[in-house]
């Protein structure tokens, strides 16, 4: 057979540009389409982790696709059937603007329906990108002998892509802006596809003639019989795979749960990820592997300091920390993945074993963690996990005496970090001091001495995150942990028995006094000091009708504001919310504080707050939270429509808007400005905990000034400022960088 003409260099640019473009697309559509998801579905950081399950499995069927067409089709026939292919994704391309989602989901029903919207409206073009990169590198392989450079173009293309969404796109586009941009490039894509193929014809013609390249299509058939990969090669890749898919949609669920589940914060570890594989498969490595191995440990101890010591702040230092160690990480998995590459031979093989791992990490997180686990235990878990793709000796694995040593030095680390965390907990020291008495010595121990042995290194942060469970670092006590698609709560006890509070993540979202005659008075943002008690100051004053709806329920604190004759509807996504507000075990405000009728509906305010009648509201208040983060679906302009076709003349609508780390004043005012509203706000700094008060944040809008009643009278409430650079989001624009507190 004869030897392969070498490959031109406009053929090498033609491919690399190609295939930059194709995996741009495929890494663009997924935060596009991620984002029309959020006003059907609901905002919260586990729509984008069932998102990217999805692409990740979608890939997988891609390669497999890739890897059938490259072994089963002699060459001539792969360069015609996926041009021809990729002309009815072009049809598909329609579905991307048609109405076509299938109705509103149900209880417990979330990430199935974002997998069905996501197959129907995607589901096809995403499968032809996907296979795109394995094709287009099997067809450069007729003319080299080494394409796993273009895997660095694939990754760079998508990193470029992520970056240039919220950067480029999001900010000055609306999302059917966004579509027809990518459709256009698609179609753009679909002809360089057809240019490859057809050059890649002229090459082999060129070199073989064509009698000799039908006889090396028939071999290249066959190849995947010359040879097979030993079992654990494999399943090191799909290992090498797992860990950094895992641990991206670890540190992405634990960014946007506490900023906001929207595409700019979802992107920043997927950027990373791609950028590590880019980096990994490039000609030449920027970190060497040795460096990676070296400071992968240390960093791997400081971050189970943090999550063992349950460190909530500084917020911006931990996140950086966080994604510092997934970089690391990564980088070490994925250029281990790109120093086993086989030969030509099996390239196919290989990136569906990577594709595989990708999928296991994305089902692991975003489907059975939150049912095997009653808070984010997967990532602290992968994070452990991590140390094992540390060199080590392989005969570790089989050696009994070793495995069971490291199991003792474990076992001996857990008991300390126990007793240690017992010790402190009777003792009055501050927080600081608590961490280092507690951690300090067993964590030092396992820096000097386990550091070099991955295996005992793995066993050693694994019991020190479980005998963690015993620590207290503050004054409340853990009554209860749960959790469901929407994340972790938890219901804590303080130190001297007299409140109980509800937290979703990080942040709380009630608390109620159990002295005995003060269990109905609302605290934490609800106090009658703050800013809630003068809206209903104000609403009872002069009601527009006696009906009020709550977005929001946390503990029902709210309730305990119902007066006889009024009837109340509260919105919940949140069934377990609703299960720990009624539970009286828990929270009694739904049971013994409401004066008025109170009922329950569950679902998102965005579709369940339709099925109400017009104007059937004297007060509506939006107060539902994602942790620290506000769904920015509910504060769109066709969310405020909604709202003010439910609100009675002369009625009000208040937003809580408190949050570490956006600034919404401005979008607010200028969203009351396009519909001639009056928009008033009180911040209210007054944070007295000895009487259970937290500082709040509130804006009212009405449609007048008169509509305000009592509010217009007080002082503390300012007409909130407009600011022209700020654009009013709607359900296919958003900003989220104009109103970050930087």
């Amino acid at each position: 057979m004869a030897t392969t003409a070498p490959a031109p260099n406009r053929l090498s640019k033609l491919f690399a540009v190609t295939i930059f473009l194709g995996s741009g697309l495929l890494f663009l559509v997924q935060p596009m389409i991620a984002k029309a998801i959020l006003p059907l579905a609901g905002g919260t950081p586990a729509v984008w982790n069932t998102c990217v399950f999805f692409f990740q499995g979608t890939l997988l069927l891609g390669y497999a696709y890739g890897y059938f067409v490259t072994m089963r089709l002699k060459h001539t026939h792969q360069t015609l059937a996926h041009p021809i292919l990729l002309l009815t994704g072009v049809a598909a391309c329609l579905l991307l603007f048609a109405n076509v989602a299938p109705p509103a989901p149900g209880q417990a029903n979330y990430a199935w329906w974002v997998l069905k919207y996501l197959t129907i409206t995607v589901g096809w073009i995403v499968l032809l990108l996907s296979a795109n990169g394995i094709l287009l590198q099997r067809w450069f392989a007729t003319t080299t002998n080494d394409p796993y450079y273009l895997y660095s173009a694939s990754n760079a293309g998508s990193f470029v892509a992520l970056l240039a969404y919220p950067f480029l796109l999001e900010p000055y586009l609306n999302l059917t802006q966004q579509k027809r941009i990518w459709v256009g490039l698609f179609v753009v894509f679909v002809l360089a596809v057809a240019a490859c193929a057809w050059a890649t014809r002229k090459v082999k013609y060129e070199a073989e003639g064509v009698k000799d390249e039908s006889s090396q299509d028939e071999s290249s058939s066959l190849a995947p019989h010359r040879s097979s990969l030993p079992r654990p090669r494999k399943l090191r890749w799909l290992f090498l795979a797992f860990v950094p898919s895992s641990l991206m949609l670890g540190v992405t669920t634990y960014i946007t749960t506490d900023i906001a589940p929207t595409p700019l914060f979802w992107i920043i570890p997927l950027s990373l990820y791609l950028l590590a594989f880019t980096l990994a498969f490039a000609r030449k490595q920027l970190v060497s592997t040795f460096g990676l191995a070296r400071w992968l440990p240390g960093a791997a101890i400081l971050l189970t300091l943090i999550y063992a010591a349950k460190a909530t702040e500084p917020a911006w230092l931990l996140v950086l920390v966080h994604l510092v160690f997934f970089a690391l990480a990564a980088l070490l998995c994925h250029q281990l993945l790109a120093e086993d590459r086989p030969s030509v031979e099996h390239l196919p093989e290989f990136y569906v074993w990577i594709a595989f791992g990708g999928l296991l990490g994305g089902l692991f997180n975003a489907l059975l963690a939150p049912v095997i686990f009653n808070a984010l235990t997967e990532y602290p878990l992968t994070i452990v996990l991590t140390c094992l793709v540390l060199p080590m000796n392989s005969e570790l694995w089989s050696d009994t005496r070793e495995q069971g040593r490291a199991m003792v030095f474990a076992i001996g680390i857990g008991i300390a970090v126990a007793a240690l965390s017992w010790f402190a907990s009777g003792l009055q020291i501050g927080m600081m001091e608590r961490v280092a008495l507690v951690f300090a010595a067993p964590l030092i121990f396992i820096n000097h001495v386990m550091t070099a042995n991955a295996l005992r290194l793995t066993f050693a942060l694994g019991a020190v995150l479980i005998g963690s469970i015993f620590f207290t670092p503050d004054i409340a006590k853990t009554l209860i942990a749960e959790r469901n698609y929407f994340g972790a709560l938890t219901v804590t006890l303080d130190r001297n028995r007299n409140a109980r509070s509800l937290y979703l993540g990080t942040t709380i979202h009630g608390t109620q006094n159990l002295t005995l005659g003060k269990q109905c008075e609302p605290l934490s943002y609800f106090h009658p000091s703050g800013p809630v008690g003068q809206i209903f100051e104000a609403y009872n004053a002069k009601p527009a009708t006696p009906n009020v709806a709550v977005i929001g329920l946390g503990t029902g604190a709210m309730a305990s504001y119902a007066r006889k004759g009024q009837r109340w509807t509260m919105y919940e996504i949140n069934p377990l919310v609703i299960k720990l507000a009624r539970d009286t075990g828990h929270f009694t405000y739904l049971h013994l504080c409401a004066n008025g009728d109170v009922d329950i509906i569950e679902g998102d305010a965005r579709h369940t707050l339709t099925q109400a009648a017009n104007e059937q509201f004297g007060l509506i208040l939006m107060d539902a939270f994602n942790s620290d983060a506000i769904p920015v679906h509910l504060l769109t302009q066709e969310a405020l429509d909604l709202y003010l076709s439910k609100l009675a003349k002369g009625g009000m609508l208040a937003f809580q808007i408190s949050n570490r780390h956006l600034d919404l004043h401005p979008l607010l005012a200028n969203l009351a400005k396009t519909r001639n509203l009056i928009c008033v706000g009180f911040d209210d700094r007054d944070e007295n905990l000895s009487i259970g008060k937290e500082a709040s944040t509130w804006v009212v809008m009405a449609r007048s000034r008169e509509d305000l009643g009592l509010l217009g009278t007080k002082s503390n409430w300012q007409v909130v400022p407009e600011n022209a650079r700020v654009k009013v989001w709607r359900d296919d624009y958003s900003n989220l960088l104009q109103v970050l507190r930087w």
